[in-house]
């Protein structure tokens, strides 16, 4: 009696990382010398063509997904600045009535020692070294502070945010009158 043997060929050992492509490629090569290879050999391809794909799927972000964190970031910018700009304003109408009790203090001084002196300006008192460029020469707009005199006080006057001296957001420390 004759028997034959027959002898299977066990697959090649499936690669452990499946992202791994050059297992893949090597798994399908492998599989091209069993039969059935044709099928095994498009099976090895297919699964590399996929995880080609998932892999740079992962890698990368999408423009859609750049958009939404700009998108994001700049409602917190407008946030943010929605509730500086008000703090902003104030600080400065703060800072212009600090300073023009300040000139208001300097002057009256400055008139107490220099009897028979007509009321101070403020360049007088820069230039005569009563005051500072930086403690009192201008407002936080820009515009030189506006000194008048009585015979009893003495006013300081800043124009305000509408740099424009008469107008209602003018900022006034003591008697402001015809100086």
């Amino acid at each position: 009696m004759h028997t034959t043997t027959t002898t299977t060929t066990s697959p090649p050992p499936r690669p452990h990382d499946r992202h791994d492509t050059r297992a893949l490629a090597a798994d399908g090569l492998a599989a091209a010398s069993d039969e059935g290879a044709g099928a095994r050999l498009e099976a090895a391809w297919q699964r590399l063509r996929m995880n080609r794909g998932r892999r740079a799927r992962r890698r990368g972000v999408t423009l859609i997904e750049v958009l939404i964190v700009i998108a994001i970031m700049a409602l917190i910018a407008g946030g943010v600045g929605f509730a500086v700009f008000p703090k902003i304003k104030k600080a400065r109408i703060d800072t212009a009535k600090r300073d023009c009790g300040e000139i208001q203090k300097v002057a009256t001084t400055y008139r107490a020692l220099n009897v028979g002196v007509d009321c101070p300006t403020v360049t007088t008192l820069i230039e005569d070294r009563e005051l500072t460029h930086e403690a009192g020469g201008a407002d936080p707009w820009g515009t030189l502070y506006d000194i008048s005199c009585t015979p009893d006080d003495i006013g300081v006057v800043s124009a305000g945010p509408d740099t424009q001296m008469g107008t209602e957001d003018d900022i006034m420390v003591g008697y402001v009158g015809e100086g």
